[in-house]
């Protein structure tokens, strides 16, 4: 996979990919755990169907700070995620189906994670049930100087986002939830023993950074979370000490399907790289 060549190339290299498909609405039947295994154990719940349901689920807040006054650059875009709403009215399992590539997305996710919900209701009881949401955000960045002089961009909402809800079509009968939050360490590092793990699909990468006249060949060991977010976990390959700082802002803002194990969204540790060639 390469970017358009223009002043630089930009390489991807991924370990493995997962088979195409809505995230969140993959239920493979259940493999017996290994007792070895680093991941969370099944939590398999029943979804349920407009068709089914009194209600469907309905935002009622999030947490998210918001800066109406925006005294820097505004950055608007739009995002798209699928999750599960539970009977508690949490939102489980928030993974993207549209991202942009940059730290907007962040606030997209944050936003989505700190939102709570009336659960959708059967018989008189809450019960799980499947959503996509498309968001359209609007952020400000404004610089700001710390002790040392160093200049940082702070990004924040200016207003809620615009959000238009979906059912899931063509639910399936059950969810495996991931724990909220993911236990620390939790990873998956090769394939489980179990038959039904995918690892993480490719979604979106951001333009390669100018090269300035550089070349160089860089990887990554990445931790990519439950969510399709990926953390550099350790520098493997860099032949060019001055554009690693850039390259390795580019790596954080991939954007994935994460890994799914039992259709849970795990964290998965890759290999992501990127070779850099000053061209035309």
């Amino acid at each position: 996979m390469s970017a358009p060549r223009r002043h630089s190339l930009l390489v991807l290299a991924i370990c493995s990919l997962m088979p195409s498909g809505a995230p969140g609405q993959q239920t493979p039947p259940p493999s017996p755990a290994s007792p070895d295994s680093n991941l969370p154990p099944p939590n398999w719940v029943k979804l349920y169907s407009r068709e089914q349901v009194i209600t469907g689920p309905t935002l009622i807040e999030s947490a998210t700070s918001l800066q109406s006054e925006c005294k820097g650059r505004k950055r608007d875009g739009k995002v798209a995620f699928s999750l599960v709403v539970d009977s508690a009215g949490l939102p489980r399992n928030v993974i993207f189906e549209r991202a942009l590539a940059n730290e907007i997305d962040l606030l997209g996710l944050n936003w989505m994670l700190n939102a709570t919900f009336k659960p959708a209701m059967f018989q008189d009881a809450p019960v799980a049930m499947g959503q996509r949401v498309e968001m359209r955000l609007q952020a400000c960045a404004e610089e700001k100087k710390d002790q040392s002089g160093k200049y940082s961009a702070d990004l924040r909402l200016r207003f809620p986002p615009e959000e238009k809800f979906e059912d899931w079509q063509h639910s399936p009968a059950q969810a495996n939830l991931a724990p909220i939050p993911m236990p620390p360490g939790i990873q998956a590092e090769q394939k489980p023993a179990g038959n039904n793990f995918t690892p993480p699909k490719f979604l979106i990468h951001p333009p390669p950074p100018d090269a300035n006249g550089h070349s160089g060949s860089f990887s990554f060991l990445v931790r990519i979370d439950e969510h399709g977010i990926p953390h550099i976990q350790q520098t493997l390959k860099s032949t060019d000490p001055q554009l690693l700082s850039a390259v390795m802002q580019c790596i954080r803002n991939f954007r994935h399907q994460p890994a799914l194990n039992d259709g849970m969204p795990v964290p998965a540790i890759v290999t992501d790289g990127l070779d850099i060639k000053s061209g035309p």
